[in-house]
């Protein structure tokens, strides 16, 4: 959130994923405007709840599979939308057109 930047400007500058992912962060932390590309998830009032909770949040909005604790790594909204883009563009993502296997004993 950068005070000499207004929302139009905020938006303009950000990617789609960071756009996205910066609506997740400003309802989940509950702030009242959007994020820019290089806030920090943790000095916006980020903790280990909001965390699990957005990687939750991104895993299904971008049906990407976010190993645990990445925005640990990943604590700018920049970060984490180049980790989500990289991971979407290998094949990183979650298949959700098969169903888990079932066997019989």
């Amino acid at each position: 959130m950068n005070p000499n930047q207004s929302v139009t400007e905020t938006l303009q500058s950000l990617t789609d994923t960071e756009r996205r992912i910066a609506a997740l962060w400003k309802d989940a932390l509950d702030i009242s405007e959007l994020p820019s590309a290089e806030d920090n998830f943790f000095f916006l009032g980020g903790d280990s709840t909001a965390m699990v909770m957005i990687e939750l949040l991104i895993r299904d909005e971008f049906l990407v599979d976010l190993p645990a604790g990445v925005m640990l790594d990943a604590q700018s909204l920049r970060e984490l939308a180049a980790f989500v883009d990289v991971h979407r563009g290998n094949g990183v993502s979650i298949d959700t057109t098969t169903t888990p296997s079932t066997t019989s004993d």
